[in-house]
């Protein structure tokens, strides 16, 4: 999207929908920094053993919640730009 239909964008969006827009920005905002967190600071795990050992990846289940509430989330800002441009 370029400046000028970003700009044409937001002069047809309410203040709440603006506003909306930011919040939902800065809470993705935060679930990122989060989750760089808890990579940067999780403690690799030295393999002592010869064979393999599997750990359950709890990860996978909170990547496909917060994926699935991005989704909805992103559907909903995409909304809010595809309603006031009709």
């Amino acid at each position: 999207m370029d400046a000028t239909s970003l700009s044409n964008a937001l002069e047809r969006m309410s203040m709440e929908d603006i506003l909306m827009a930011m919040k939902d920005l800065q809470l993705k905002n935060q679930a990122l920094q989060e989750e760089n967190h808890r990579l940067i600071t999780t403690p690799s795990i030295p393999n002592t053993t010869s064979s393999p050992v599997l750990l359950p990846d709890n990860s996978a289940a909170a990547d496909a919640g917060s994926s699935a509430q991005d989704s909805a989330s992103n559907t909903k800002t995409q909304s809010l730009f595809d309603d006031k441009e009709s």
